[in-house]
């Protein structure tokens, strides 16, 4: 069954650490956990990825990384405000 991966990405040395991992079932999956900070994480499909920024909050992404720019992401005022920064709003 293909999995999911939750990594977080250091902003000093830009190493990856996988921090949540999930089956996916019917297009589906559920990362669990918590975070100290608002990190700078990436979800991992097979070769396919995105950013998002990651807080102790309900975060839900919907869309297919086969699309990546339509992917939405709710739930994380972080990543809200990072967003808005990488389109100069």
């Amino acid at each position: 069954m293909p999995r999911a991966y939750l990594t977080y990405i250091s902003p000093l040395t830009g190493i990856k650490d996988t921090i949540a991992q999930s089956e996916i079932s019917g297009g589906e999956f559920i990362f669990r956990g918590r975070v100290d900070n608002p990190s700078m994480c990436q979800i991992e499909i097979g070769k396919r990825s995105i950013y998002l920024m990651v807080e102790n909050t309900d975060i839900e992404v919907h869309g297919t990384l086969m699309i990546p720019d339509q992917i939405q992401i709710t739930g994380s005022s972080s990543n809200d405000d990072w967003t808005r920064i990488l389109r100069f709003e």
